[in-house]
């Protein structure tokens, strides 16, 4: 330990841990449908949001779709618009491709840290805790973000899914941050809002697993995980 507070090391999750990927995501397909809503041969605006959004929820809860999806985001997200609007009977395969630009050009615009997060990676830096980010996804994707918030500065390594060539929950994907950073995994922490990935898959390893439960939804019933630690912002580890 550092300190009585902190370990050697903290492994941080990109999306919904730092970022807030996720903030007015429904709202922002909500302009987005209203949009196209004359394509839509006149089905109500809501219940193609709520098609788009219900196969979304379908197509990531399968592990080898996930994989997949995020690693070919924007083909992702057009496929997953055109088969929603399939499924009302509306051909989308001409204006598929338009709404999903308009989405992602909306999202980007969005995403922003959550509040206190880069003055949490600030005072854990200062107290000499040795920090890594581990993130999936495809690479243009998440540098992109990376970049436009200048994130890298805080971290001693950074790890990408599309560059690192894997991805959590694979145990390489751990050891090898804990290998760049020099530490076991006995003194280091991961935080991140995916209970299986951010949680379950480093405490195999043994790393203090942090939930970031930042939709306050609490842990799912029956959940084989069980974090050392529940917070609803990464603020809160370095929190008084």
């Amino acid at each position: 330990m550092t300190n009585g507070s902190f370990p050697k090391a903290v492994l941080f999750d990109l999306d919904d841990t730092i970022l807030w990927t996720s903030k007015d995501m429904e709202k922002d397909w909500l302009v987005v449908c209203e949009h196209f809503q004359d394509k839509f041969q006149g089905k109500p605006v809501e219940t193609v949001q709520t098609a788009i959004k219900d196969y979304r929820e379908w197509f990531w809860t399968d592990d080898h779709r996930h994989l997949n999806g995020r690693l070919n985001p924007m083909k992702t997200l057009v496929d997953n618009i055109h088969q929603a609007l399939k499924t009302l009977g509306i051909d989308g395969s001409n204006f598929s491709e338009e709404m999903a630009v308009l989405w992602r050009e909306r999202r980007e615009q969005h995403i922003e840290p959550f509040p206190g997060a880069l003055d949490t990676l600030v005072h854990l830096c200062e107290e000499g805790v040795r920090l890594a980010m581990i993130t999936n996804g495809a690479s243009e994707m998440q540098r992109s973000k990376i970049n436009k918030f200048e994130l890298e500065q805080y971290f001693d390594h950074v790890q990408v899914e599309g560059e690192f060539g894997k991805g959590k929950p694979e145990p390489q994907v751990y050891e090898n941050a804990l290998n760049k950073l020099g530490v076991k995994a006995s003194n280091a922490w991961m935080a991140g809002d995916n209970i299986e990935l951010d949680v379950g898959a480093p405490q195999k390893l043994g790393v203090h697993g942090i939930w970031v439960d930042h939709r306050l939804n609490g842990l799912p019933e029956g959940s084989v995980v069980q974090p050392n630690r529940i917070v609803q912002r990464i603020f809160e580890l370095v929190a008084g």
